[in-house]
């Protein structure tokens, strides 16, 4: 091997190393070789090691996160779907009976109409109210903090 392979396997040694000393938290039992094979992994000393259990562990995190960020991004797409199919039984509707305020397959609530400060105080503080409203701005619901309160304030009582 000349000069320039013996200098690009010492810097892939030195960058397994580094690669090795970032994922510390998994050394352990099994080897893993990179390269020309285990034997000449085993002879430039570039094998490490990790433990299994802890690898799954580590993958099994990843996948719960990943199905996390599918649910959460199937989740944004329904209510952009809803929020346009609000926007269209809207435009269908004629100019003088646009409210822009209403239900979708009258179940879930939208309201397009520019935020008020008596409608943002109605909504996030209304003791009165169920707990769940209808959004200032948007599609579906949100949280009615005075009636939750209002709740606790029972359950502690």
């Amino acid at each position: 091997m000349g000069k320039l392979g013996q200098a690009f396997c010492a810097d892939f040694r030195g960058l397994w190393r580094e690669r090795s000393a970032q994922n510390a938290s998994l050394a352990g039992s099994a080897r893993i070789f990179v390269g020309y094979g285990a034997k000449n992994a085993q002879n430039a000393g570039i094998g490490e090691s990790i433990h299994i259990e802890d690898a799954n562990q580590y993958r099994g995190g990843m996948d719960q996160e990943r199905r996390r960020s599918n649910v959460r991004t199937l989740w944004q797409i329904l209510l952009a779907i809803i929020g346009v199919v609000a926007i269209v039984q809207e435009l269908r509707k004629p100019k003088a009976d646009r409210t822009w305020h209403g239900k979708v397959f009258d179940l879930i609530p939208y309201d397009f109409r520019p935020p008020t400060v008596e409608r943002v105080r109605s909504t996030y503080w209304n003791p009165g109210g169920p707990v769940l409203s209808r959004k200032v701005f948007g599609v579906g619901w949100t949280p009615n903090f005075g009636a939750l309160s209002r709740l606790v304030g029972k359950a502690r009582a």
